[in-house]
């Protein structure tokens, strides 16, 4: 048995009066070789040496004859520190003659220090005085050698000399106990407890020290590239440290071993380097301390290879991230080989795209993607030698925006940010959806007071699997299910949840629903359960049907007074007076229901996505055709049953005919519940994986907020255009054909216009003649008119009407023309012509009805009721088209109908009694024909003719002023009866045309009647040029056609002429032989006629008075007239017939003082008449007999 002693180590020192020494050497333990800095400690007194100094723990004591008052307070656990850690223990002190300062300090009193550092492996050790002398063979504990114990003296009233000592005993190692004895210096008189540091050492021999031990786990790499890393574990170094580990290595199988110099390290490891890669080979490692080396560690065998790419990583997974940024989770496995290098980052690769995303391990995230695009993704790993293949794609997985009000949506929903990402299964809304609650599946409720603007997490809900939750009208009492597990309330907005129907045990809830008051609730279990409800605001509950279903929907009017819970498979059941009855030919898999407020209007919607509602509380059911079908997640309907919201894992729709037509909400989410205010106005909805959102529907209807023009402000005539532009209160839509009705006078004029997705519409009102009034405005406005979420417009006033923004006048009253008429001289023409108002004046004129020439606008500044325009410079002897124009101060126009005048300056004077107008091309010419009742006139006018296209006017003539301003050209020549002509053409309004580059065919024809003295054959066209007869050229006649064709390259006045018959002897001579008998009776005719004209001009010239004629008398000339002649002979004709009493007319044309020049079938009938009475035959044909008599 080994013998140890115990070494009591006082680590203070005795403190004489008067005397001070600062310890400043740096000291050495004595059993750790550290080295202590004693130059921060100052020491009061003593002598220097370790005696006091030990593993950095100084005690400075009070030492001398005087005694130590009072008593040690504050003392502290010494087992609560660690090694080097200060243990302190406050003593109030009174300093006194011989007596000095405890610690370092001042003499003065206080409050002073007992300062002791001790170690946290020490055990306390108690020596109590007996009586006045301590007990002996105290035990002290059991230690091994080096532990250092606190050893605690506990003094009773007595005191301790310097000379007194203290004994105890000792195991050290778990041998015989050892007596040791050591003097304490201490002194006091004082109850206190003192403190002294005793370290255990063996007292017989230090211990031996010996080899390490074998290292263990000894584990070599194969990647290297020539290299191999090696690790072990240390073994015991033997009682010595560890300097060094050795490192020895050979091939596989070979015998001698090499060894590796890696320098003297004590690391625990070492990289061999210089070896061959692809060779095998094996390792073994040596522990070295101060007594020697270990022995051979367990051996680790490699083959040693350079690094290459790591294999692909495996198990790709996408999951799309709901959010703005377009991104993608890719989730992998790691490659099981990493290629002998470290793998330092992992790339994941969209398709399509090749949009990248990196990162040093599983997950990935890619973003920059395109949201509602689908994409899989490939991974590969890359290290210090390159990137390795790519993985297996992934699934595909589209990632999406948050999801927003989808076009045409009724409402405008607002994501609630405060809400937060979280798995939200359900919500519920008060009355006014001001308050909400809502659910997390594995998580807390939460509650928003601000219409889901801010939420608060309630904690005292638990984390729980909720599946359900209602509200009471006010928000304040709530209920919440938990799926297998239990119903909780609450009674204060849900601040603080109390847990119910626990004696139901747990149970998988999937719905539950609330009246108005929160006072009556109904909840249903899945699985072949029941439904069960409650009249106390959930305190007590009691089964509700007997039937075992699997209950997956329940809803109750706001009263309570009537309850229905869905069936995933059977039909609906509703409550009659506390009795449950199914509905008969309700739809089966009712996956959520609601109800009006009056129990008629219910809606349920199937999982396998279709709509059915009921008007008459249940009785019949209607399939909803048009309604979409979706996977359904919840449903909300307003009391009244108009409005419906339902969410799906798609969107959220609504309708607001309850359930007739739906439109979509909300683009792509997965929307997992969906609540509503009373009124159905007030939305909230969240979305399974995401927020909660929140909406307002639009059920105001669009209205006409503004009518006005872009207009100025002014006046407005017949033609011009105003704009009428109507602002709604929104965006509308109409369907057809929007109609504003202006108040423009006697009638009210309209204009309409369609509007699709704007707030603005704009029709065209063109002012009408007649239209009138001093300021437009819009009498109404119809039309079938919707904003985009449907809401038809009811009220077509307008907030502020047209007449309110402009000043628009509307004058459409022309001014009415009148008394049109010309004064001609043989190159002017003054136009005149009245208006009913003051007017400005213009005329349009040219050589045909066409016009062509338009005179300056004048009397525009005042306007004038009485109009003049004078046309200059135009041809004489022409016939010219014209019309007149006015418009009043609104510049309403006016325009009369057409009419013609004639210049003066024709040959004789002669008037222009009948015209006929052609416009002919000079490329290609063409014909112009004349006719009148005896004589047509044709011309054929080549190409080329004029230089430029020309007009031709064939102008009939009064013939007889003509005859009497021309001589014959021959006195052979005899002038027809036919009608006398006068030819001209134009270029220009005032250029005439007289010699053509070409010559003209003339085709004149005649009547027997016209030709009577004349030979037929001889009959020529001649051309009178104001000063002579011309024969025209190339003239033939056909007798058949009675025709006369001629040329010329001239235009001027044109009449036919031909010579007496040669007189000779044939079968229709008299007996004499000498003369023709038709001969002989037209010469009587003219001797009779001249003789008349004779003895008419004696009277005339032989008397003082006029002819005993009563009546007019027509011309001597010998000039036939007959049906259709026209010419002022014949208007002679009406009145002498009208003056002897044969009237033609006994009003209107060929009236008394209305005789016309054409001899129209009543004058035929009157010289008929006049023929008989004077023994005539009567052909109404007025010959020379005929108008012999005429004239008596």
């Amino acid at each position: 048995m080994k013998k140890f002693s115990i070494v009591f180590f006082i680590l203070g020192y005795l403190i004489f009066p008067n005397f001070s020494y600062a310890l400043t050497t740096l000291l050495t333990d004595a059993f750790t070789g550290t080295t202590i800095n004693q130059s921060k400690w100052t020491m009061v007194g003593g002598t220097e040496g370790v005696d006091y100094i030990q593993n950095g723990n100084i005690n400075v004591r009070n030492s001398g004859g005087t005694t130590v008052p009072g008593s040690a307070t504050s003392l502290q656990s010494a087992t609560s520190f660690a090694k080097g850690d200060d243990l302190t223990i406050s003593a109030n002190i009174t300093a006194s003659s011989g007596f000095t300062t405890i610690g370092y300090g001042n003499y003065s009193s206080g409050t002073y220090y007992f300062i002791s550092v001790t170690s946290a492996q020490g055990y306390d050790a108690y020596i109590r005085k007996a009586g006045s002398a301590y007990s002996a063979n105290t035990s002290c504990g059991s230690y091994t050698p080096g532990a250092k114990i606190s050893m605690k003296i506990t003094t009773n009233s007595f005191e301790v000399y310097k000379d007194d000592v203290f004994s105890c005993t000792v195991t050290v190692d778990g041998s015989a106990p050892v007596m040791t004895t050591h003097p304490i210096f201490l002194k006091g008189s004082s109850t206190g407890s003192f403190f002294d540091n005793v370290l255990v050492t063996n007292t017989t021999s230090a211990p031996v020290a010996t080899v390490p031990d074998a290292i263990t786990n000894l584990a070599a790499s194969e990647w290297g590239d020539t290299t191999t890393n090696l690790t072990w574990t240390a073994p015991s170094n033997g009682g010595d440290p560890i300097t060094d580990y050795t490192v020895e290595y050979r091939v596989s199988g070979e015998v001698s071993w090499t060894s590796f110099s890696d320098g003297v390290s004590a690391s625990t490891g070492a990289t061999v380097t210089g070896l061959t890669n692809g060779v095998a080979y094996e390792f073994r490692v040596f522990a070295v301390n101060g007594v020697g080396s270990s022995s051979a560690s367990n051996t680790a065998s490699v083959t040693v290879r350079a690094p290459t790419v790591p294999d692909a990583p495996t198990s790709v997974t996408a999951t799309a991230i709901t959010g703005d940024l377009g991104q993608v989770t890719v989730s992998f496995t790691a490659p099981v080989s990493n290629g002998g290098s470290s793998i330092t980052s992992y790339t994941a690769t969209s398709s399509p795209g090749g949009i990248t995303g990196t990162s040093a391990s599983s997950p990935i995230t890619v973003s920059g993607l395109t949201n509602n695009q689908a994409y899989t993704f490939t991974v590969t790993a890359t290290n210090s030698t390159g990137t390795s293949s790519p993985s297996a794609a992934s699934n595909s997985a589209t990632p999406l925006p948050y999801p927003t009000g989808a076009s045409g949506s009724r409402a405008v929903w607002t994501r609630q940010n405060n809400s937060g990402a979280r798995t939200w299964t359900d919500i519920a809304s008060s009355s006014d959806g001001v308050k909400l609650v809502a659910i997390v599946s594995g998580g807390y409720i939460y509650t928003s007071t601000d219409s889901g603007i801010t939420w608060t997490e309630r904690t005292n809900s638990g984390p729980r699997n909720w599946s359900s939750v209602a509200s009471s009208s006010d928000g304040v009492k709530l209920v919440a299910t938990v799926n297998n597990g239990y119903i909780y309330t609450s009674t204060d907005s849900g601040a603080n949840w109390t847990e119910r129907a626990t004696l139901l045990g747990s149970k998988t809830w999937s719905s539950v629903a609330s009246s108005s008051d929160g006072t009556k609730l109904v909840a249903t279990i899945s699985g072949s359960d029941n439904t069960y409800t409650s009249t106390d605001s959930g305190v007590n509950w009691g089964s509700a049907l007997i039937i075992p279903r699997s209950f997956v929907s329940s809803a109750i009017t706001p009263d309570g007074t009537k309850k229905i819970v869905g069936t995933s498979s059977n039909r609906i059941y509703y409550d009659s007076s506390g009795s449950w009855i199914q509905y008969a030919s309700a739809p089966t898999n009712a996956s959520h229901v609601a109800i009006s407020s009056d129990g008629l209007k219910i809606i349920s919607l199937a999982s396998s996505g279709s709509v059915y509602t009921s008007s008459d509380g249940g009785s019949n059911w209607s399939q909803q055709n048009s309604a979409p079908s979706a996977n359904w997640t919840g449903v909300a309907m307003s009391y009244d049953g108009t409005r419906i919201l339902a969410s799906s894992y798609s969107y959220v729709y609504s309708s607001i005919d309850s359930g007739v037509s739906w439109r979509q909400e909300t683009t792509t989410a997965s929307w997992s519940s969906i609540a509503s205010s009373s009124d159905g106005i007030n939305l909230a909805a969240t979305v399974s994986d995401g927020y909660i959102y929140t909406g307002v529907l639009d059920v105001v209807a669009p209205t006409i907020t503004n009518i006005s023009s872009d207009k100025a402000n002014g006046t407005y005539a017949t033609g011009e255009v105003v704009d009428i532009d109507v602002t709604f209160s929104e965006a509308v839509t109409s369907t057809g054909n929007v109609t504003i009705t202006l108040e423009t006078g006697d009638t009210d004029r309209t204009c309409t216009f369609t509007v699709s997705n704007s707030t603005t519409g704009t029709c065209n009102y063109t002012v009408v003649v007649g239209d009138l009034t001093s300021d437009l405005t819009v009498s109404s406005v119809s039309g079938t008119i919707a904003d985009q979420v449907g809401n038809a417009m009811t009220d077509f006033v307008p907030a502020t009407n047209l007449a309110t923004n402009k000043a628009i006048v509307i004058d459409a009253i022309p001014p009415v023309i009148s008394s049109v008429g010309s004064s001609i001289t043989n190159t002017t023409s003054t136009i005149s012509w009245t208006t009913d108002k003051v007017s400005s004046s213009y005329v349009e004129y040219g050589l045909t009805s066409s016009y062509g020439t338009t005179t300056t606008e004048v009397d525009t500044d005042t306007g004038v009721t009485s109009h003049q325009v004078l046309l200059s410079n135009l041809v004489k002897c022409t016939t010219y088209f014209y019309r007149v124009r006015s418009r009043d101060v609104a510049l309403n126009p006016a325009v009369s109908s057409g009419s013609s005048f004639s210049t003066a300056g024709c040959v004789g004077g002669a008037s222009i009694e009948d015209v006929a107008v052609e416009s002919i091309t000079n490329v290609s010419g063409g014909t112009a024909t004349l006719s009148n009742a005896t004589t047509t006139i044709s011309l054929n006018i080549p190409p080329a003719v004029t230089d430029t296209d020309a007009v031709f006017q064939i102008k009939l003539l009064t013939k007889e002023d003509v005859v009497n301003a021309s001589s014959v050209p021959d006195n052979a020549l005899i002038q027809a009866e036919t009608e006398l002509f006068d030819l001209k053409a134009y270029t220009a309004i005032d250029t005439k045309v007289s010699t053509f580059n070409e010559p003209i065919e003339i085709t004149m024809s005649y009547d027997t009647a016209d030709i009577v003295g004349i030979d037929e054959t001889t009959l020529k066209i001649y051309r009178y040029d104001e000063e002579a007869w011309y024969l025209t050229d190339d003239c033939s006649v056909d007798v058949d056609t009675n025709e006369i064709t001629c040329k010329t390259n001239d235009f001027s006045v044109f009449s036919v002429f031909g010579t007496a018959p040669v007189v000779t002897n044939n079968q229709n001579s008299d007996p004499g032989g000498a003369v023709p008998i038709w001969l002989l009776q037209q010469i009587s005719d003219r001797l009779r006629l001249e003789n008349l004209k004779a003895q008419a001009k004696e009277v005339d010239t032989n008397s003082n008075t006029n002819p005993t004629f009563s009546c007019k008398k027509l011309p001597d000339n010998p000039k036939v007239l007959r049906l259709n002649t026209k010419n002022n002979s014949v208007k002679t004709l009406q009145e002498i017939l009208n003056c002897k009493g044969y009237i033609i007319s006994s009003s209107g044309a060929g009236s008394k003082g209305k005789e016309t020049i054409l001899f129209g079938k009543k004058t035929k009938e009157a010289v008929i008449r006049f023929q008989k009475a004077n023994n005539l035959k009567g052909d109404g044909i007025v010959g020379p007999f005929t108008r012999n008599l005429l004239n008596k």
